[in-house]
């Protein structure tokens, strides 16, 4: 048992001198990821579903998120009416965004996709009313689900993808959203 309170400590003490969150064991040993907004809210992600849960306030004031770690997807409803949410910085490594994760996050701005998000549910960001900016940082343009974005009540929506993979990304989705398409 010592032994493994060790390697636990040192994993910690390892995660924090390079700018990463630690992992955090709790008393059934289960392994869940710890990380704090950048005003200063402390979030869990649950280990079943990786929908974040928050460990002090109910979402109360939270800004901005910054992911770390492996998070592989955000499941269905996770962010759902966030209001307070402004900006969203994805990680890579994440494959998929479920149906209506960020779905009413009113004042959410930008969001940042990494390359690895190979699909997009349903109404994913729906109803973010102030959404100006998306960036898509693939070759390859993910998949996405019917009505992503709610561009129709949002004219000033900015969908900004790799300029050498622009076309790919016309081509896959069509003329939807190929209106809102500026490179970088």
């Amino acid at each position: 048992m010592r032994r493994v309170v060790f390697f636990v400590i040192a994993a910690c003490v390892a995660l924090l001198n390079v700018g990463c969150e630690p992992y955090i064991v709790t008393d059934q040993e289960l392994v869940s990821l710890q990380y704090t907004t950048t005003d200063g809210k402390a979030l869990e992600l649950n280990s079943k579903k990786f929908a974040p849960s928050v460990v002090l306030n109910k979402y109360d004031g939270i800004g901005e998120i910054f992911f770390a770690g492996t998070l592989k997807e955000i499941f269905q409803n996770a962010f759902v009416n966030q209001d307070r949410l402004t900006m969203v910085d994805l990680p890579l490594g994440l494959e998929g965004i479920g149906e209506e994760a960020f779905y009413g996050c009113t004042n959410l701005e930008t969001v940042h996709i990494p390359g690895t998000v190979k699909r997009i549910g349903d109404f994913s960001f729906y109803g973010c009313d102030n959404l100006k900016t998306v960036y898509f940082y693939g070759s390859e343009p993910p998949t996405l689900s019917s009505n992503v974005f709610d561009y129709e009540s949002n004219g000033a929506l900015t969908i900004c993808v790799p300029k050498q993979h622009q076309s790919k990304y016309i081509n896959k989705w069509g003329s939807t959203y190929s209106k809102y398409i500026k490179t970088f």
